[in-house]
């Protein structure tokens, strides 16, 4: 724990909400969590996540011989599942647990080939690894609770409901963060320079227009860091504003110090690509996802949630479909409403199958009617 709890609360003990989380070292999750005494805590978890491997008993028997001193591999033991939905009764399968979430891919397709790609069948394997760690703790974001953290193991005692219609909401400080370019043309490029930076909270409004490019990008920066806001909103900041941002930080020599989250990342200067989709008759465009580590970024012209329901709509979705707050503010509801159902598997010890692909039947006119 980066920071102590105070009055009654043990040193290793603090009550508040769970903001932010996600993979870091290897076998590790880490945790921000806002006390009941407005501390913003940084925890760190041990998290291995599980993969399970069904086939037959003598199979699978052979695999655990292949098992032995991988690096993917920290331990494994036989358990029971429910393989397929439809199954009335549960199978003997292997539970492993994978040294870090991002060899999952790796091991998965390994272990697939040790099968002959027909022997094994694989379940859990492409759960999203915050979500996984929810599941596992049974807890969800921006739940109030009580954790208990000893030599980096986290426990938690839940002091909410997801059923709760009632709850608090974290005293969240936010900022919106906007950029002004000095054109050379019509349009704004990468090319062109900053003109200035303004930040408004609803405490005060930080206006960087003094300087070089280089002084307006460290002013920027130091600004962050003084307002420290739990939710920074932006409008474009994944399609444009933020790679604008590294971009310049790149040309200025200060993309090692363009840090905007609680950890000490600094924003990429890659022009990540986005994703183009075709749903329900229409094609949508949704851009790649900043991550502010320890923060919360909306970019409220890349979500569906915020715009519809507000921040109070994002708290919703986030709490009811166990979901990261930085994935609910961009998901649909779609996608937001199968943590649900995935949650709800794990639950129930059913598998939850590796590439599943089963899209909708097609249907006459008659069965419209």
């Amino acid at each position: 724990m980066s920071q102590s709890g105070s009055g009654s609360i043990s040193p290793k003990t603090v009550r508040g909400w769970l903001l932010d989380l996600y993979p870091s070292n290897p076998g590790e999750m880490t945790v921000w969590v806002i006390s009941e005494t407005g501390q913003r805590l940084k925890l760190v978890d041990r998290f291995q996540p599980k993969v399970y491997v069904a086939g037959k008993e003598e199979d699978l028997r052979r695999l655990t011989g292949r098992l032995v001193g991988s690096k993917s591999v920290a331990a494994w033991r036989f358990t029971e599942k429910f393989v397929n939905l439809s199954d009335a009764e549960k199978s003997r399968v292997l539970e492993i647990d994978v040294t870090d979430c991002r060899r999952m891919p790796h091991f998965a397709r390994k272990i697939m080939r040790l099968g002959g790609y027909e022997k094994f069948q694989l379940g859990n394997v492409d759960v999203p690894d915050a979500q996984a760690y929810l599941y596992d703790r049974d807890v969800f974001p921006p739940a109030f609770v009580e954790v208990r953290a000893e030599d980096k193991r986290l426990s938690y005692r839940l002091l909410d409901s997801v059923e709760s219609e009632n709850y608090a909401i974290p005293p969240l400080r936010m900022v919106w963060v906007s950029v002004e370019v000095s054109k050379a043309g019509k349009i704004p490029s990468f090319s062109d320079p900053i003109d200035r930076i303004v930040l408004k909270s609803d405490e005060k409004e930080v206006v960087i227009d003094k300087g070089d490019e280089r002084a307006k990008l460290l002013a920027f920066v130091e600004a962050v860091k003084d307002l420290d806001p739990d939710i920074v909103f932006t409008r474009g900041g994944d399609s444009t504003l933020f790679p604008y941002l590294a971009r310049r930080a790149l040309l200025n020599d200060v993309l090692d110090r363009l840090v905007l989250g609680r950890e000490d990342v600094p924003l990429r200067a890659k022009r990540k690509h986005g994703m183009t989709f075709f749903s329900y008759g229409r094609v949508y465009f949704k851009a790649p996802m900043r991550r502010l580590y320890g923060r919360i970024h909306v970019d409220v012209e890349n979500t569906f949630i915020y715009r519809d329901c507000g921040l109070e709509g994002l708290f919703e979705v986030a709490r009811t479909c166990r979901v990261p707050l930085h994935k609910a503010a961009r998901a649909s509801i779609g996608t937001i409403m199968s943590s649900l159902q995935l949650y709800q598997a794990v639950k129930d010890d059913i598998l939850i199958p590796w590439k599943k692909r089963e899209p909708e039947t097609f249907k006459s006119l008659g069965n419209c009617s």
